[in-house]
């Protein structure tokens, strides 16, 4: 049974600390006019980004023909439009995933807080990458060389972790997340609109997925009586908390 308490408590201590957010980025829902330039921006309150025409002829642009985001190429170099993705303190990208059109999927190099270029994985219409730890940055560029191949992009999926929760902000988050810490009634009830809602047990194993709006409530009626954790972002806070279910 002690083991069993300090695995909670590790899983209570990963959950307050290293909150996980993905934001998916769709080029189509950010309201640019048609062949707009893309410069700078933000994928959320945390990630903000920079687009570069680097050794291209063209820069990167929006265009409402196929609702996607366009990054040329330098065929003569490889060095064509390059998207820097930059996490703001103390958060840390670890995955990306870049969704591509058909037949507009040239190869991409990716490299991680300014260290050299590597290969992005290409699968179908979609590049993966993962496993990676930028804490400064991931930038990934059109690499094509010896055509003129466009990469369009349709949406973004960026996965991060945040470590900036301090003991303080958490004790404020605590009134302001969940409201009824001991659920007696099957039901979580938060205080907060909540993004990415996910109930942990005590394994660290993810139970339940949601998004809620303030004061609205979860059915856990499936689960079973005893300790969860609850996580989500609120305000783009990660935010955590320890329940009891009855």
């Amino acid at each position: 049974m002690k083991k069993i308490y300090s695995l909670f408590a590790a899983v209570v201590l990963a959950a307050t600390f290293n909150a996980q957010t993905t934001v998916n980025y769709v080029w189509a829902n950010q309201g640019f006019a048609n062949a707009a330039l893309i410069t700078t921006g933000n994928l959320d309150a945390n990630l903000s980004y920079v687009a570069a025409q680097n050794s291209s002829t063209t820069a990167p642009a929006y265009y409402n023909s196929g609702t996607n985001f366009r990054m040329y190429s330098d065929a003569a170099g490889g060095d064509g439009n390059s998207f820097t993705i930059t996490p703001s303190a103390g958060n840390t990208i670890t995955s990306l995933t870049i969704n591509a059109v058909a037949t507009y999927t040239p190869p991409v190099q990716y490299r991680i807080n300014g260290g050299a270029y590597q290969a992005a994985t290409l699968s179908g219409n979609t590049y993966t990458i993962s496993g990676i730890t930028a804490g400064t940055s991931i930038t990934f560029r059109n690499n094509v060389i010896g055509a003129n191949t466009q990469l369009r992009i349709t949406s973004l999926g960026v996965t991060y972790t945040s470590g900036t929760l301090a003991v303080a902000d958490f004790g404020k988050a605590k009134s302001d997340f969940v409201k009824n810490t001991f659920v007696k009634s099957n039901e979580i009830t938060f205080g907060a609109q909540a993004k990415d809602v996910k109930v942990y047990n005590m394994f660290g194993q993810v139970v339940k997925t949601a998004s809620v709006k303030e004061n609205e409530s979860l059915s856990v009626s499936e689960l079973q009586k005893g300790n969860y954790i609850v996580t989500g972002t609120v305000n783009n806070q990660p935010v955590s908390q320890k329940i009891l279910k009855d």
